[in-house]
């Protein structure tokens, strides 16, 4: 009995000593308090003015340094813009957000001009950097219970025609209006994560909007080790939000693009996909994987559009259908028809196995007429629906 009663008090003991460790916060050697991650900073930043602030809130935004006009270089005037300022120090501390509390637009004067006979200008780190892709950055405009959409009309605005921003690190957005006042604007993942979350929506000048693509705009000239990585977009904005069209690697891309792409679609109205560049033929590498699994494609989806570069050995394309609505879609290719043999895709396949809407089945395999795809049907009979009462639900008739 004895024994027994030590052994009860030994773990008592060990009991105690383990809630107070729990609430002291002390580690397992009971000699020093566990450390506690800090937060990761909030920027909040309204224009490009130049001033004090320090960006602590909507009161007090980050603003731009001065620069001398005698500065030839880009460096100079881009790194003293508000928002690169903002990227530097959350760079340095491993990520955090950027509040958007009002407009802030980025125009020319604040970019890096392109080479000699191109009229573009690109919002991002200098050419030679590359991203930092294990930081994220989140951008938003709705923080601590204020829309500032709403109470100062925020918005990410590409000022005018052909001036582009890329991404600095794995960029995440939500409830962010992002507005072209120009044509020919481009989003750029710069090869990082893109995902634009809930609340993400894209406003139109004359009737287009900006373009996303998952490399640089001007792949051509950022070197080989930088451009030559995974890209990843996920668009999952929500209903009633829009974004334009998708291209899975570049605008102008560099001859040979040795990466592979990824595009998820999950909610929201989205235009055209294409998983290569929008120029530039014969560039991109593979493999490409397309997700569909909500959403609704207004445009036309095309595994190649410029083609697969020849010596590839991944020129193969996937598109997973799962969801969505394709009822304004135009149609879908495995390459677009001026690809030349050579550089289209090995193997590209619609794979509608998981699919459950037998209504979105038929719309889907109605689309799919390039004889070069294999269509992987639902593993259901879509011409059987299954019913047994009135019920609300989300029961889409497939099985008992």
């Amino acid at each position: 009995m004895k024994g027994k009663l030590l052994v009860l008090k030994k773990l008592t003991a060990v009991m105690l000593a383990a809630v107070l460790v729990a609430g002291l916060g002390l580690s397992a050697d009971f000699g020093t308090k566990s450390a506690k991650a800090e937060p990761l900073p909030v920027i909040f930043i309204k224009d490009n003015s130049v001033g004090t602030g320090t960006g602590s809130s909507a009161s007090n935004p980050l603003q731009a340094d001065e620069y001398s006009s005698s500065d030839t270089t880009d460096t100079g005037r881009v790194k003293a813009t508000a928002l690169y300022k903002a990227w530097e120090t959350l760079m340095a501390a491993g990520g955090g957000t950027i509040v958007i509390c009002g407009e802030y637009e980025i125009t020319k004067a604040m970019c890096y001009t392109m080479s000699s006979g191109w009229s573009d200008y690109n919002f991002q780190l200098p050419k030679t950097d590359a991203p930092n892709r294990n930081v994220t950055i989140t951008y938003t405009s709705v923080y601590n219970g204020v829309d500032y959409r709403t109470t100062n009309n925020a918005k990410l605005v590409l000022a005018e025609s052909q001036v582009h921003i890329a991404f600095p690190t794995a960029t995440v957005t939500e409830n962010l209006t992002v507005q072209a006042k120009g044509n020919q604007n481009y989003i750029s993942a710069g090869t990082s994560h893109l995902t634009l979350s809930a609340g993400t929506n894209f406003l139109k000048y004359a009737n287009v909007y900006p373009t996303l693509i998952g490399n640089f705009h001007r792949g051509d000239q950022i070197s080989d080790t930088i451009v030559n990585k995974p890209t990843h977009i996920t668009i999952d904005i929500g209903e009633g939000n829009t974004v334009g069209d998708v291209y899975g690697q570049s605008k102008y891309a560099r001859g040979a693009q040795n990466s592979s792409t990824t595009i998820d679609i999950v909610s929201g109205t989205v235009g055209s996909i294409y998983g290569d560049n929008f120029d530039r033929a014969n560039a991109a590498y593979g493999p490409t994987t397309i997700n569909i699994s909500g959403g609704k494609i207004t445009g036309e989806i095309v595994g190649t559009k410029m083609g697969f570069n020849a010596n590839s050995t991944n020129k193969t394309v996937l598109i997973n259908v799962t969801g969505g609505d394709f009822s304004a879609c135009t149609t879908i290719l495995a390459a677009k028809s001026t690809v030349a043999d050579a550089n289209k895709p090995t193997s590209c396949t619609v794979d509608a196995s998981d699919l459950t809407d037998g209504a979105t089945w038929a719309t889907l395999s109605a689309l799919v007429t390039d004889e070069s795809i294999t269509l992987a049907a639902p593993s259901f009979d879509p011409t059987v629906i299954f019913i047994k009462d009135n019920s609300v639900g989300t029961g889409t008739g497939s099985s008992a």
